[in-house]
């Protein structure tokens, strides 16, 4: 997993359900619906777990913070 401290868009395919997410500070997740980003959670220093498959997220971190996401057997 590699750790990030500037804002992420990544897109998930259907190879795996969910992903762990592990925060340190705090982040807004947005979700793509299609033709816009809605905001999915605002979250703060700990582990979430979330739903991926087929799904384009945009993580951002507020200054300072930093996240950590399991990327694994997405190209």
């Amino acid at each position: 997993m590699a750790r990030y401290t500037t804002e992420q868009t990544l897109s998930f395919g259907d190879t795996q359900d969910s992903r762990l997410l592990i925060v340190s500070g705090s982040v807004t997740v947005n979700v793509w619906d299609g033709s816009d980003w809605i905001l999915a959670d605002t979250l703060t220093t700990g582990s979430s777990e979330y739903f991926t498959k087929n799904t384009r997220l945009k993580i951002t971190p507020d200054v300072g913070a930093s996240f950590y996401i399991d990327e694994a057997g997405e190209a």
